[in-house]
C-alpha cells in the first residue's frame, strides 16, 4: 500500500493506493502534521501552507540549520534537532511522514522503537506514511 500527498488548491488530502483500491482521505480542517527525517524541510515547507501546523525533526544540526534558514514568514513551521529514536514529542498529530528516513535505519529494534514513538503521538485516525 502506498500513501500519496496531494495538494490541490487550499486542499490537503492523501491518495491511499494498493493493489485493487485507491481511496482519497480528505482533512476537513487543515491537519497538524509530523515530519521526522526532514532533512533540510523541502516538502515540509511545501507543506505548511495546508497545515495548521508542521513539526519537522532531523538528527543533521546542520540540515536543521539550513531548513530554519528557508522558512521565510511561516510562522507554523517548526524545526527541531534530534534523534528519531528518543525524541520527546509533546503534542498529537494527524499525520505522520516517516517511512522515507525509516529506509536508512538498520536495526529492527530501533525502527520498533520510532514507530512507537510516533504511534503513541498520533490523533485518533491519524495516517502514517
Amino acid at each position: 500500500m502506498l500513501l500519496y500527498k496531494i495538494f490541490f488548491g487550499e486542499y490537503f488530502f492523501d491518495a491511499i493506493a494498493s493493489d485493487t483500491s485507491l481511496e482519497i482521505v480528505l482533512f476537513n480542517e487543515k491537519p497538524d502534521l509530523l515530519d521526522i527525517g526532514c532533512a533540510s524541510g523541502e516538502w515540509t515547507i511545501k507543506m505548511a501552507p495546508f497545515c495548521h501546523s508542521i513539526d519537522g525533526y532531523e538528527y543533521s544540526f546542520q540540515q536543521v540549520e539550513t531548513a530554519n534558514k528557508s522558512v521565510g514568514d511561516s510562522s507554523n513551521i517548526h524545526f527541531y534537532q534530534g534523534d528519531a529514536k528518543s525524541l520527546k514529542l509533546t503534542k498529537s498529530y494527524d499525520g505522520a511522514s516517516i517511512l522515507a528516513m525509516l529506509m536508512y535505519i538498520e536495526d529492527s529494534e530501533d525502527i520498533y522503537k520510532i514507530l512507537k514513538n510516533v504511534y503513541l503521538n498520533l490523533k485518533p485516525g491519524a495516517y502514517l506514511c
